[in-house]
């Protein structure tokens, strides 16, 4: 159950700091800042970074569902529950990201990212379009 009541959801929790460690044959590492979370949230690869995005906007309840989660296997839809691993605050960051997700419709996230080293942000339509954006700021630092 949500901590927070959508209309309710404190401002500051809205927004994520993505601190990306590692972008090795563009396999995504990093921690994920939430003032939810007690500890940053590791995430060693993308579908770990989805899953952990998607777990904090259903746990806040923000921004809500316009979709309900379907599987290929009966009975087992919706996110799996996922057992977070705790990140260093300490690991040095190659490149930090202001997420902040403002829709989850179409089964899928709009927002804005800010890259927080570059004072550049750019919106984005999908989650597919938020990875090509990332991907276009860490193959620039490599």
């Amino acid at each position: 159950m949500s901590k927070y009541l959508a209309s309710f959801t404190p401002y500051d929790v809205k927004q994520s700091l993505v601190r990306v460690t590692g972008y090795d044959n563009k396999c995504i590492s990093g921690y994920i800042e939430n003032p939810y979370f007690e500890n940053p949230r590791y995430f060693d690869n993308l579908t770990q970074f989805f899953l952990i995005m998607e777990n904090l906007c259903d746990e806040i309840s923000y921004p809500q569902r316009t979709n309900e989660s379907r599987a290929l296997v009966p009975g087992l839809g919706g996110l799996p529950d996922f057992k977070p691993q705790y990140g260093e605050k300490g690991e040095r960051a190659i490149a930090s990201f202001r997420l902040n997700i403002l829709f989850r419709q179409n089964s899928s996230w709009q927002g804005s990212v800010l890259w927080l080293e570059k004072q550049s942000d750019a919106q984005f339509r999908s989650a597919l379009e938020l990875v090509l954006l990332l991907d276009g700021v860490l193959s620039s630092l490599a």
